[in-house]
Formats: C-alpha cells, structure tokens, sequence
C-alpha cells in the first residue's frame, strides 16, 4: 500500500493539475490582496491585513470548498492513463485503492494549502497596512483549528465524481 500512495504521489508531482490549482488558488488571494490594496479605502476603510485575515478566520467551510476543488484537479482524469487496471492486477483491493488515494489528495492539499496560505500572508503583510484586530497568531490558529476540513470535501467529491472508483 506504501508503493501506491508513493506511486499516487510521483503522478501527482509529475502532472500539471497540482500545480495549476495551486497558482490559481494563490493568484486568487493576490488578486483579493491586490483589490483591498488599491480599492479598500475611502470611508469605510477596508485596506488593512485584519480584512483580508478575517476573510481566512470568518469563513473556515472554504476548506471543504476548497478539498473538493482540489481533489477534482488531481482525480477528473483518473481513468484516462490506466492505472486502475494495474493497481488491481497488482494485488490491491477497491478499498485500499480508495484509502490510497484518499491519504495522497490529502498530502497533495495540505501541500498546496500551504503555498496559498504563504502567499496569502505575504502578499497582506506586503501590501495592506498593518491593524491589530486580527493579528497574524489569529489567521495561523484559524487555520490550524480548520486544517482537518477539507477532508470531508476531498471524500465528497471522490465519491460524487462520474467515474467514481468507490461505485
């Protein structure tokens, strides 16, 4: 089983799908970023990392939202290279198959939530000014409280999907 979360892993890394979700995800934030910065003044002042913190703080069901996507990316096309005949032919029941790639999607968003999480910080950290209501510590421990929720959205959609293994 170690073999095939390593071999689900090596084809995740070597496909595009990882790293195009993670550059539109991060391109995402930026431009959240980018729109506060240059839009998020006047009256009702909006331009400051508190804003842009509370958006990560008030709304922690984005990461199941967010499971979903990501899984999606890495599994729509899992039927088209034909590696479920050799997984099985290998000796690896359905249900190990579905726990396999279930423990790499999730390796696979804890990586990818990493990268946007940095860019989302550096990118309120280096554009917006800087207020005390949410502080940095607040936008790290909402995220360490909400880091098991995009679990239920990467089992969601594996079992929503069209050529779902799990049928």
């Amino acid at each position: 089983m170690l073999n095939y979360i390593r071999s689900e892993l090596y084809r995740i890394t070597h496909t595009r799908a990882a790293y195009v979700t993670a550059a539109i995800l991060s391109a995402g934030i930026l431009v959240i970023n980018l729109v506060l910065h240059f839009w998020g003044g006047g009256v009702n002042y909006y331009g400051h990392t508190s804003f842009s913190y509370a958006l990560n703080i008030s709304e922690p069901f984005l990461y199941v939202i967010m499971g979903a996507v990501v899984a999606f990316a890495l599994y729509e096309s899992r039927r088209k290279n034909g590696n479920l005949k050799n997984t099985v032919a290998f000796g690896l029941t359905r249900p190990q198959i579905f726990i396999g790639q279930c423990i790499s999607a999730l390796l696979a968003a804890t990586a990818i939530m990493v990268v946007v999480l940095a860019v989302w910080l550096a990118s309120a950290e280096l554009l917006l000014s800087r207020t005390e209501i949410w502080t940095i510590g607040d936008f790290l421990s909402s995220t360490a409280t909400s880091i098991s929720w995009p679990s239920p959205g990467l089992f969601l959609q594996y079992f929503s999907s069209p050529s779902s293994n799990a049928r």
